[in-house]
C-alpha cells in the first residue's frame, strides 16, 4: 500500500518555526509551565465514553500533553502506553499518570511492533504532523487488525472563524482556547479528513462533532446545538482495511 497525497491535503500552513527544531523549541516552551492550558475536564470526560471499555486492552496516546488521558485510561484498567515529541511533557506524564510507559518519540517513527496495540488514541496532534501520511500510516503499523484508531481533528469551517473573517481574530483565536501560531497548522473538513484517514488505510465506521472543550471567555457558558458542519472539531473512529496493512520497511503484508 503506498502513502499518497490527495487533492484534500492542501490547507497546510508552515510557520517560520515550522522546521524540527522549531517545533522542538516550540513544545518544549509550551511544557515549561506546570499547568496544562489544554481542553477541559468534560472534553477528556467525553474521550473516554466513546472509547468505551477499555479494561485489559494495550492503548496508545500519540501526543498525550500533560497527561491526562493517560491517568484516565490507566484508571479504567487499561495497559497504557504514551510518546510525546518534548521530554518535558514526558516529565509531567510521569508525575500525571505514573502507570502508564511514556517515551519521547516522534508520530511518525514510533518505537512499538506492528499490531502491538489495541487502540490508538490521537487528540489534536495528526493537524501538526509535518509529514501527514507517514504519521498516520505508523499509527495503522501498530494497530491491530482489530483495532482502531480514535482521532480528533479540527474542522476549518468551525464557527469561530466567522470572527476572523468579521476581522475579529482576537476573539477567534481566543474561543478556540489556545494560540493558532502553532509551527504547522493543517485544517480540513468532513470530508477532507475521511478521505486522508481511507488514503492511510483506514475506514471511517464512526464520527460525531464535538464542541464540549469550548467555551466563551470570561463564563461557564458552552456552546451547544453548533450544526455539525461549524462544529470546533471533529472524533473519529477508524479501523484498518480488513486486507492489507503497512508494515514499519513499507512493504503490504
Amino acid at each position: 500500500m503506498k502513502w499518497r497525497r490527495t487533492r484534500h491535503d492542501n490547507r497546510l500552513t508552515i510557520h517560520p518555526t515550522g522546521t524540527l527544531s522549531g517545533v522542538l523549541v516550540y513544545y518544549k516552551k509550551r511544557y515549561s509551565s506546570a499547568i496544562s492550558p489544554w481542553a477541559s475536564e468534560q472534553y477528556y470526560d467525553e474521550l473516554m465514553k466513546i472509547l468505551g471499555c477499555v479494561s485489559h486492552k494495550r492503548v496508545l496516546d500519540v501526543g498525550f500533553g500533560y497527561g491526562e488521558m493517560l491517568a484516565r485510561l490507566s484508571a479504567a484498567n487499561a495497559e497504557t502506553y504514551g510518546v510525546e515529541i518534548a521530554q518535558e511533557a514526558v516529565d509531567h506524564a510521569r508525575n500525571n499518570a505514573p502507570h502508564a510507559t511514556v517515551s519521547v518519540a516522534s508520530a511518525e517513527n514510533m518505537p512499538f511492533e506492528d499490531g502491538f496495540f489495541d487502540i490508538v488514541l490521537c487528540s489534536g496532534v495528526v493537524e501538526h504532523l509535518g509529514k501527514l501520511y507517514a504519521g498516520i500510516g505508523e499509527m495503522h503499523r501498530i494497530l491491530k487488525g482489530s483495532g482502531f484508531l480514535l482521532a480528533v481533528v479540527p474542522n476549518k469551517n468551525w464557527l469561530g472563524k466567522l470572527y476572523k473573517w468579521a476581522g475579529l481574530n482576537y476573539v477567534s483565536r481566543t474561543l478556540r482556547g489556545l494560540d493558532s501560531n502553532q509551527p504547522i497548522e493543517r485544517e480540513l473538513g468532513l470530508l477532507g479528513w475521511i478521505h486522508v484517514l481511507n488514503a492511510s488505510g483506514f475506514v471511517v465506521d464512526f464520527w460525531r462533532p464535538c464542541n464540549v472543550d469550548l467555551k466563551i471567555p470570561f463564563s461557564n457558558i458552552r456552546f451547544r446545538g453548533i450544526p455539525a458542519a461549524l462544529c470546533y472539531h471533529f472524533v473519529m473512529r477508524a479501523r484498518p482495511r480488513k486486507y492489507g496493512s503497512q508494515s514499519k520497511d513499507g512493504q503490504t503484508r
